[in-house]
C-alpha cells in the first residue's frame, strides 16, 4: 500500500514536472523531502544542499522579496532572478497530501506577467497620448453618455477624466441645438458602422469661446457590457483657419500686385519702342485698370507754352460714363487748382477721397463724375511736369497702400522715359538731317570710328571726293588709309593713332595719292570715351588742303624768288655801279688822253684803246641784258624734255672740244626720265657745265664726266660728276655762283657762265649745288621738277 502511495506520488511528480511546473514535497514536519530538477534551472539553487532544510527558509533565501498573495486564485506569487538578467515569476499553489504535510507546485508564470505589465504601460501611454493630445477625444454610447474622456474634456467640465464617466454634451454647457446635432451624427455612425468626417463645425472651447473644429467619428466595441460607442475625435483648427484667411489674403494681395506690375510691364514694352505715347497708353490703361481694380484711368497732358491741361487718353471700367468729351476736363487752367497741381508739379501723388474735400470747384467736378476717391501721379520729363495719370474709383472707395503708389509711380516714370526718348529721337532725327545737309555739302570728310570692333560707324559722302574711294570702301576695309597714304608719311599716321589713345587727340598733315595725283591732307581727330572713361570710339575730319599747300609753296617760291631777286638786283646794282662806272672812267681818261694828245701817233693808240673800252663796255651790257632777260622770262612755257636725249644732244654740240680734250663723257640717265623745264633753258645748263668741265679739266688726266640722276619727291636731280681741278669751297664757295668770278687762271674764263645757268635754273623753280675737292674733282646737282 505504501509502495503504491510512493509510485502514485513519484507518477505525480513526474507529470507535473513534465508539463514545466515545479515541484517540492515536504513532509509533516516542514523540511524538504524532494525537489524538482526545473528549480534547480529556474532558481540557480544546489539541489543536493536543499534537501532536509526547512522549506519557509528556503523560500526566503530563494526570494529575497515578500510573498505577494493573489486573493482571486488563493496563490502565492514570487520572483526568481533569472541567471540572463531579469526575473521569473512563478505561482506557487500548495496540495495536501496524507503522507506529507503538503506538495508544493510551481506554475512558470512569467509570459503573463509580463505581457500584463505591457498592456499596462500601453494603456498608460495611450492615457498619456489622449490627455496630451490637443483636442477633445471621447467616446459615446448610443445615448450619448461619456464611457472615457480624454483630460481636456474633463477640464472643460471641471471634472476629473473618472468623474466624466457617466456624462453628456449638456453638462459641460453645450447649446441644446448643438446636442441633438451631435447627438445625431453619433448614433448615425453607430447604426452605420461607417466613419464621419465633419471638415467644420463650431464648438465651445474650455475657456467658454467658441471655436472652429474639425470632427472625426469612428465606430468603436468599448465592451460586451456597454454595448456599441463612438469615438469622437474634436481638433481645433481655429488658428488653422484664419492662417488660411490670411494666406488667402496675402495671396491675393501677391496676385493683385503681381497683376499690376504684369500690366505696367507690358505696357513699359509697348513704352519702349513707341512713337506715340498716348496711343500706346489708349491700348494699355484697360490692362493697367483691371490690374488696379480702378473704374477709370486717363492721362493728362500740359500744354508747353501755357498752363492748361488736358486729357488725352480715358479707359473705363463697365458701365462707368467716360469723361474724354467732358469740355470741363480739356484746357484745364492750373490756377483754379493750385493745391491740386502744386503737389503734382513737386513730382508727389495726389490721393483724395471726395466726400473728404471742402465745397469747391474740385469737390463740385468730382461728384459730376461720380469720383468716390481718386489717384493722380505726375509724369516729369528730366524734372519739368509733363502731366499726370489718373485712377477714379466710382462705385467704392480705395485705400491705396504704399507698394500700389510705388507700382504705379514707375509706371509714370515709365510714360515720362517714353516721352523723353521719343523727343529724343525727334531731335536726333532732325540733327541727323541737319548733319546730313552739312555733310552731303561741304568739302570735308566726317567720320567715327569704332575702336573695340575696328570699323567706320560712319563716314560722310566726301569721302569719295576727297580720298578718292567711296563710302562702302571705308565700311569695308578698317584700315583703308593705308592703301592711298604715301609709304613715306605712313609713320605720321601711325603716331596720329596712338595719340589719340594715350592723349585723346590728334593733329597730322599727311599726303596720299588718288590714281596718278598727289594730294595733302589735313586730319583732326577727338576720343570718346564710355561712362567708365575708357577711350572706344573716335571721331574725325579729313580736308583736302592741296590747294592751299600748291599755294603755300607757290608763295614761299614766289618769296624766295623774290629774295633772290633782290639779291641779284642787289648784286646787278653792284655789277652795273662798278663795271660800267669803270668802263665810264676809262672812257672818259682816255678822251682826255686823246684830246691831249701830241701826235698822231699818240692820239691813234689812244683810239685803239677807245676801241677795246667800248668793245669790253658792249659785252658787259651784252651780259647784263641777257641776265635781265633771264630774270624777266620766268612765265616762260615750260615743256616736258627727255633729260636722257637733252644731254646727248649737249654731247654731240660739244663734239670738237670733247674728242680735243679727249674727255670721256658717260650718261646714266635712263631713257623714261622726264623732266618739265623750258628748254632753251635747259640746253643753255647742259652746255654750260658741260664745257666747264672740259675747260677745267686737270693737266694730270684725261677728262672724265659722268651724269646721273635720281628722284626726290617732286624733283628729278641730276648729278654732274668730273674729275678735274676742283673748287676749294672753303675760299670761294659763297661766291661760287656770282658775276665775274673766276676761281683758275684760265684765260678763257670769264666768270659769267655758272651766274647765268644758276639764274636759268632757279628761273623754272629749281635748285643747284655743288660738292668739290681741289685736285679730285666737282659734282653740280640740280633739280629739275618732274611735273608742271
Amino acid at each position: 500500500m505504501q509502495r503504491r502511495k510512493k509510485m502514485a506520488l513519484t507518477l505525480l511528480t513526474d507529470v507535473l514536472v513534465r508539463s514545466n511546473h515545479w515541484v517540492v514535497v515536504i513532509d509533516k514536519k516542514n523540511r524538504i523531502q524532494y525537489i524538482s530538477d526545473n528549480v534547480n534551472t529556474g532558481a540557480s539553487v544546489n539541489l543536493s544542499s536543499l534537501i532536509g532544510k526547512d522549506w519557509n527558509t528556503v523560500i526566503k533565501q530563494l526570494q529575497g522579496v515578500e510573498p505577494e498573495k493573489d486573493n482571486a486564485r488563493g496563490a502565492y506569487l514570487r520572483k526568481y532572478p533569472k541567471q540572463e538578467g531579469g526575473f521569473r515569476w512563478i505561482e506557487w499553489k500548495t496540495v495536501t497530501h496524507p503522507d506529507y504535510n503538503l506538495i508544493s507546485i510551481g506554475t512558470d508564470i512569467t509570459f503573463e506577467k509580463e505581457t500584463e505589465e505591457h498592456l499596462l504601460q500601453s494603456v498608460l501611454l495611450k492615457r498619456t497620448l489622449l490627455d496630451n493630445f490637443p483636442g477633445y477625444v471621447v467616446c459615446k454610447d448610443y445615448e450619448g453618455r461619456f464611457l472615457f474622456a480624454n483630460k481636456a474634456i474633463a477640464e472643460l467640465m471641471g471634472k476629473t477624466a473618472e468623474e466624466v464617466v457617466g456624462l453628456t454634451d449638456r453638462d459641460y454647457g453645450a447649446e441644446e441645438e448643438d446636442v441633438l446635432r451631435y447627438q445625431r451624427t453619433d448614433r448615425q455612425v453607430i447604426e452605420s458602422g461607417v466613419p464621419i468626417f465633419i471638415p467644420e463645425q463650431t464648438i465651445r472651447r474650455k475657456d467658454g469661446s467658441s471655436g472652429v473644429f474639425q470632427t472625426s467619428k469612428f465606430p468603436v466595441p468599448f465592451g460586451k457590457d456597454k454595448g456599441p460607442s463612438v469615438l469622437v475625435i474634436d481638433i481645433d483648427i481655429t488658428e488653422l483657419k484664419k492662417t488660411e484667411a490670411e494666406l488667402r489674403r496675402i495671396q491675393e494681395q501677391i496676385m493683385y500686385k503681381t497683376n499690376i506690375l504684369s500690366a505696367i510691364g507690358k505696357t513699359t514694352e509697348k513704352l519702349l519702342t513707341t512713337e506715340d505715347v498716348p496711343s500706346t497708353l489708349a491700348g494699355s490703361f484697360a490692362l493697367i485698370g483691371e490690374a488696379a481694380q480702378v473704374d477709370r484711368v486717363y492721362y493728362f497732358q500740359k500744354n508747353r507754352e501755357n498752363d492748361l491741361v488736358s486729357q488725352k487718353v480715358e479707359w473705363t471700367y463697365g458701365n462707368i460714363k467716360p469723361q474724354i468729351n467732358n469740355p470741363s476736363l480739356q484746357d484745364m487752367d492750373t490756377n483754379i487748382f493750385p493745391d491740386f497741381f502744386k503737389k503734382l508739379m513737386e513730382g508727389k501723388p495726389y490721393i483724395v477721397v471726395t466726400a473728404e474735400l471742402e465745397e469747391g470747384i474740385l469737390k463740385n467736378l468730382l461728384e459730376e463724375q461720380a469720383i468716390i476717391s481718386m489717384l493722380n501721379i505726375p509724369v516729369s520729363v528730366n524734372g519739368v511736369f509733363y502731366g499726370f495719370i489718373g485712377f477714379d474709383d466710382c462705385t467704392k472707395g480705395k485705400n491705396w497702400t504704399e507698394d500700389e503708389l510705388s507700382l504705379l509711380m514707375s509706371l509714370a516714370n515709365n510714360i515720362a522715359n517714353a516721352f523723353e526718348r521719343v523727343e529724343n529721337q525727334q531731335k536726333i532725327v532732325e540733327s541727323e538731317h541737319i548733319f546730313r545737309q552739312i555733310n552731303e555739302t561741304i568739302d570735308d570728310v566726317f567720320w567715327l570710328y569704332d575702336i573695340k570692333n575696328r570699323k567706320i560707324d560712319y563716314i560722310s559722302p566726301s569721302c569719295e571726293k576727297v580720298l578718292g574711294r567711296p563710302q562702302d570702301y571705308f565700311y569695308q576695309k578698317h584700315d583703308a588709309w593705308l592703301d592711298y597714304t604715301l609709304p613715306e608719311d605712313m609713320e605720321l599716321l601711325r603716331q596720329a593713332h596712338r595719340d589719340i589713345e594715350e592723349n585723346g587727340y590728334y593733329e597730322v598733315g599727311y599726303r596720299i595719292l588718288t590714281g596718278n595725283e598727289q594730294r595733302w591732307i589735313f586730319e583732326k581727330s577727338f576720343a570718346i570715351a564710355d561712362e567708365n572713361g575708357k577711350i572706344i570710339k573716335n571721331s574725325g575730319v579729313t580736308s583736302d588742303v592741296t590747294e592751299s599747300v600748291l599755294k603755300q609753296k607757290e608763295l614761299e617760291r614766289l618769296l624766295d624768288i623774290t629774295h633772290k631777286q633782290n639779291d641779284r638786283l642787289t648784286n646787278f646794282a653792284h655789277i652795273i655801279s662798278h663795271n660800267i662806272r669803270s668802263h665810264s672812267s676809262n672812257l672818259s681818261s682816255l678822251m682826255t688822253f686823246i684830246s691831249e694828245a701830241k701826235s698822231e701817233e699818240e692820239k691813234k693808240m689812244f683810239m685803239s684803246l677807245m676801241q677795246k673800252s667800248t668793245d669790253k663796255l658792249s659785252e658787259t651790257i651784252k651780259n647784263l641784258n641777257e641776265i635781265i632777260t633771264i630774270q624777266n622770262n620766268t612765265a616762260l612755257e615750260k615743256s616736258h624734255i627727255t633729260m636722257r636725249h637733252e644731254i646727248e644732244s649737249s654731247i654731240d654740240a660739244l663734239g670738237a672740244q670733247i674728242k680735243n680734250s679727249g674727255a670721256v663723257i658717260v650718261n646714266n640717265v635712263p631713257e623714261n626720265v622726264t623732266i618739265n623745264a623750258i628748254p632753251a633753258y635747259l640746253e643753255s645748263i647742259l652746255l654750260n657745265f658741260l664745257s666747264n668741265a672740259i675747260k677745267y679739266r686737270s693737266p694730270e688726266r684725261p677728262p672724265k664726266v659722268i651724269f646721273s640722276i635720281t628722284r626726290s619727291g617732286s624733283f628729278w636731280r641730276l648729278a654732274i660728276s668730273d674729275n678735274g681741278l676742283g673748287i676749294d669751297l672753303e675760299k670761294h664757295g659763297h661766291k661760287l655762283f656770282g658775276m665775274y668770278k673766276t676761281f683758275h687762271k684760265n684765260p678763257e674764263a670769264k666768270g659769267i657762265g655758272l651766274f647765268i645757268a644758276k639764274s636759268q635754273i632757279e628761273a623754272m623753280g629749281g635748285n643747284v649745288a655743288v660738292e668739290s675737292n681741289v685736285g679730285e674733282g666737282s659734282t653740280f646737282y640740280i633739280d629739275f621738277y618732274a611735273e608742271n
